[in-house]
Order: structure tokens, then C-alpha cells, then sequence
């Protein structure tokens, strides 16, 4: 079945200007050639809108249809893939197909995408596809024979605590927003997820008809976040850097794993990326360090 989950356009979408601005470009350019949307690639971290951006890319095209498609439950079987891309009405319409996670498909799946993609059809059947646009995104690094069948590559940039909190203020205006978004890592999905929280947390313990500072606060020191967005795992890292940085010495990421017991995958995904762009962390090829905000806002930071 090919769904709608989210009605907005790109006129909607918060954050990503650049992006936003070429994609318009792109669309505006096709329309007046009546021709598809080029098959592109959405590249961040997760929980920054990807999905959200190919909906909104499908909506400025009134009457095409958009099917999601998570290649994590593809598998290695190409007839999987195959029947999700032929399932559909038996019309001429338009379609968008959105492949997420499309780093983690194998091989052989990878090679039947590249025929879809130039040839306009799928192996099971040699069935025709029609006129049709795939979408991708990834969060990690994409093969380069894959990589080079798409037109346009999106590199999605971080969001600031103004875009999280006018995020938001979308969704729900009892919460001060401007407060909520300093705990959200500069993450959507993140400052989703806390929305919700609050919002059962001020059913279950306040009631108040308007959630400030003071209810956010104590929802999230139940959850274990600091204002600055820190979680335990972020402040256990920063305490095992401070530990070895007494010299200002750079710290290698297996010394790390070894003495927090923080998986490699975990620090390189999740935890850096919100305290290199919080400005806690310098890290470089000699491995990392604690920055010169991090040490002078110490005793703040870890309280």
C-alpha cells in the first residue's frame, strides 16, 4: 500500500535551508519539464528527518504515490524487495519509492535496485516499475557502485535549539519549548520522544494546563538527562577523558571502550557527534580530548 503519514511540503519543513533550497530548484525544474524527481540520496544521523524530507519531496507532486520501504526487513532475498516494489494498484500513476537504512542491503538486492533504477524495472518477472523516483537514505556509508546510480546526494546538517524549539512549538503548545529544546541533543526524534515524556509525566504527576521550566526540569532529572542534553553515558565518557586529560594528552578510541565499557559503535555514533557539536570534545587523529569549554564548565557540567 502506498501511504501519506505526514502532509507536509517543503514550504513545512523546519531546518535544512540549503537543502531545502536546492531540492526546490529540482522540483521546480522537472515540473516545468514534466519529468520525475531524480533518484537522490538523504545522508545523517538518525532521527534528523530523512524520512520526513522524502514525504515532503512527494507531496510537492499532488498526484504521485509514496511507498516506504525499510531495507533492515528485506533481508537477502530479492523477491521480498521485488514484491514490495511491484504490490501496488494497477495504475500509471507517478511513483516515489523511499528505501531507509539502504546501506544495509546486500549485495545482490543492491544489484537488482541498480536495474530498477536505470532500466525503470525490477528482476522478478522483468516487471516494468513505470515512471518512478528512488528515494534513499543512509546513515552510514553506501557502496560506490550504489552511490553512483543516484543524481543527488542531501547531506542533512545538524539542527540548532531554535529549530528544535520551533519543532516543538508544532506540536504542542502547553510546553515551553524554548526549555524543552536545550535537553534534545539538536535531535527531532529526540525532542519528540522527550515531548511525550513531559506530556505523561505533567498527566501523571502535575496536571498543569501549561508546562514551563520548572515541570520540565524535574520530568527530565526523572529520566536522567542534565539541562545541557547529557544522558549517563555521555557524562560516564567525559569523566574517563577527564581521568586521562590531566596532561591535555589525546585519548585513543580503544583506550575509551576499555575504560567506560561504552561499545565503539555506540561512542562513535551517538555520544561524539552531540559533544563535538556541543563544543565538549575536540577530536582529531591522535585521538580525543576533552575541549577548553568542557574543562573551564567542569564542575556545571557534571553536577
Amino acid at each position: 500500500m502506498f501511504l501519506r503519514k505526514r502532509h507536509m511540503n517543503l514550504d513545512d519543513f523546519i531546518g535544512q535551508k540549503n537543502t531545502i533550497e536546492q531540492i526546490r530548484i529540482i522540483v521546480n525544474a522537472c515540473k516545468k519539464q514534466n519529468k520525475p524527481f531524480p533518484h537522490s540520496l538523504i545522508q545523517s544521523s538518525s532521527g534528523t528527518g530523512k524520512t520526513s524530507l522524502a514525504e515532503a519531496i512527494a507531496n510537492e507532486y499532488g498526484d504521485c504515490k509514496f511507498k516506504e520501504i525499510d531495507a533492515t526487513h528485506v533481508g537477502n532475498n530479492v523477491e521480498t524487495l521485488a514484491l514490495q516494489l511491484i504490490n501496488w494498484e494497477n495504475d500509471s500513476s507517478y511513483r516515489i519509492f523511499f528505501i531507509d537504512e539502504v546501506h544495509s542491503l546486500k549485495k545482490g538486492i543492491q544489484e537488482s535496485i541498480f536495474m530498477a533504477m536505470t532500466h525503470g524495472r525490477i528482476s522478478l518477472e522483468n516487471h516494468e516499475l513505470g515512471v518512478c523516483t528512488f528515494l534513499a537514505a543512509t546513515t552510514d556509508t553506501v557502496c560506490t557502485a550504489l552511490l553512483s546510480r543516484f543524481t543527488h546526494v542531501f547531506q542533512l546538517e545538524s539542527y540548532s535549539e531554535c529549530e528544535i524549539s520551533e519543532i516543538l512549538s508544532r506540536v504542542s503548545t502547553m510546553v515551553d519549548s524554548h526549555a524543552l529544546s536545550k535537553y534534545c541533543r539538536f535531535n527531532p526524534r529526540l525532542a519528540k520522544n522527550y515531548l511525550d515524556w513531559i506530556l505523561d509525566y505533567n498527566i501523571s504527576e502535575t496536571n498543569a494546563k501549561f508546562i514551563d521550566k520548572t515541570i520540565i526540569n524535574k520530568a527530565m532529572s526523572k529520566k536522567g538527562i542534565l539541562k545541557n542534553g547529557l544522558n549517563r553515558m555521555d557524562i560516564e565518557y567525559l569523566k574517563f577523558l577527564h581521568s586521562q586529560n590531566s596532561s591535555g594528552a589525546y585519548v585513543g578510541l580503544k583506550t575509551i571502550v576499555a575504560g567506560t565499557d561504552i561499545a565503539e559503535k555506540t561512542i562513535i555514533s551517538t555520544i561524539e557527534p552531540f559533544l563535538l557539536k556541543a563544543g565538549y570534545l575536540i577530536r582529531g587523529g591522535r585521538g580525543r580530548r576533552l575541549s577548553i569549554k568542557a574543562i573551564k564548565e567542569w564542575k556545571e557540567l557534571i553536577k
